[in-house]
């Protein structure tokens, strides 16, 4: 789009590589002092990732980023992706976890399953 070429369904794959990178560093991925910096930055795809960025997800978000459309990632791809599959298993550890530390909290006469820092120590 910034250099004026006509676009389809892929520009959406883009936009999703620009909103994981804002999400997990906190600012746009593009960044530049001036408008014309931001358009060849934009053009160049030149993305640089902190070191907060984990490689997993600097490879997915690479491969969202890509300046041809028909060569970036496709959305089941994506889906697919080991980064997007850890995040998933990590996320369903941590509700069993929750979920296992309200029921010892019931069973140690807790009716509401809520759980305080020192009971968390108790039920382990």
């Amino acid at each position: 789009m910034v250099e004026g070429r006509d676009h389809d369904h892929t520009a959406d794959i883009w936009c999703l590589g620009v909103l994981m990178y804002e999400l997990l560093v906190g600012q746009p991925p593009f960044q530049a002092i001036g408008e014309r910096a931001v358009c060849r930055r934009i053009s160049n795809v030149d993305v640089r990732f902190p070191d907060i960025v984990t490689p997993g997800a600097q490879d997915l978000i690479n491969r969202l980023l890509v300046k041809n459309g028909s060569n970036r990632i496709s959305l089941s791809e994506v889906q697919t992706h080991p980064w997007i599959v850890q995040q998933l298993l990590a996320r369903t550890q941590r509700l069993r976890m929750i979920k296992l530390q309200k029921m010892r909290a019931k069973a140690h006469g807790n009716p509401t399953g809520k759980v305080n820092p020192q009971q968390q120590q108790t039920l382990r």
